[in-house]
């Protein structure tokens, strides 16, 4: 089986499309836990790789990882001992111990029994609202999204942080984008073309409505930052991309570069899964539509530029409506 996964990857390699990979056992499960609401060990940490280290992107409220006090945007300089990347995290969680060596300290996590989906969470930095939203994957992002966003107060800023997320449901980025504008996708293959159109909570696949949350009143596109990092793949680019071009001023570095592309996702018989773009993204002209999303605002996030600075792009996001707030 070693040596076919080999062939496999030197395939999946040779094809030359970055939204074509091959994931081992141990993702494809977790991948297919949150697509079906399910739950595994795990210390409720998301990641966003930085080179040689990591941040933070994402914390479950309640997980051993936020009842130890790690927050959005901590420094990682390794996972027992590893290069801190999300394959480490998983390996660490699935053997059930996970030692962090954060810039000041090191901690050690004992994995619980966690949904294997995580839902958009809700915090406040000064006089602005923060929302994270940590992926796309399964029913119910936008939904969550949409529940925070009708208890706050549309006349106060708001950040929406995307960094650690991968991807997921066109659906789920398309309705939460249509919060703050009308969110239009197109896909093609060579055989087939589908639109996708959603307003306000409503989404229509090729003019038949599909999906309906109900109108929400949120803040004005321009007093929106989203946050966003190499990480931020597929429709969290999608999402990103949608608001910038709504008038959401877009912070971090440029994204992973897949927003152009969907993908199905198959079953190996050895327990892993393979990821084969299905179909590309088109314009209104008909043409393939940018890959990346490049910020407004660039902020580079390095290991010299994080320990006592807290979040640095969260700060720079914050800063653009409350000048001098320190972000924490």
């Amino acid at each position: 089986m070693d040596v076919g996964r080999a062939v496999a990857q030197d395939l999946v390699k040779g094809y030359g499309d970055r939204h074509t990979n091959l994931r081992d056992p141990q993702q494809a499960r977790r991948t297919r836990a949150e697509m079906r609401g399910l739950s595994v060990e795990r210390v409720g940490l998301r990641l966003v790789p930085q080179d040689t280290l990591a941040v933070v992107g994402y914390v479950r409220p309640g997980s051993p990882a936020a009842r130890a006090g790690l927050e959005v945007g901590t420094l990682v300089r390794t996972i027992n001992g590893e290069k801190p990347t999300s394959a480490a995290l998983v390996v660490a969680e699935d053997a059930g111990r996970v030692t962090l060596a954060l810039a000041d300290r090191t901690l050690t996590l004992t994995p619980e029994t966690l949904p294997a989906r995580d839902l958009p969470t809700l915090r406040v930095v000064g006089d602005v609202n923060v929302v994270n939203i940590p992926s796309f994957l399964g029913e119910g992002v936008a939904r969550g999204f949409f529940e925070l966003l009708r208890g706050l107060d549309p006349a106060r800023p708001l950040v929406v942080d995307v960094r650690a997320n991968g991807g997921g449901s066109l659906t789920e980025c398309l309705l939460a984008s249509s919060a703050f504008t009308e969110a239009r996708h197109e896909l093609a293959t060579g055989q087939w073309k589908t639109t996708y159109v959603a307003r306000q909570g409503a989404l229509s696949v090729n003019g038949r409505r599909s999906v309906d949350l109900g109108a929400v009143r949120a803040a004005p596109a321009a007093r929106v930052a989203v946050l966003v990092s190499n990480r931020t793949a597929s429709c969290g680019e999608v999402f990103a991309a949608n608001l910038q071009r709504a008038g959401a001023t877009v912070v971090g570095v440029p994204t992973a570069g897949v927003r152009n592309s969907a993908v199905g996702l198959y079953d190996l018989s050895d327990g892993g899964m393979l990821s084969v773009t299905t179909s590309r993204a088109l314009d209104a002209s008909g043409r393939l539509v940018d890959a990346a999303v490049v910020p407004d605002r660039a902020v580079t996030v390095s290991a010299d530029s994080l320990p006592g600075a807290g979040d640095p792009v969260l700060k720079t996001a914050v800063d653009l409506f409350v000048p001098a707030t320190a972000a924490r």
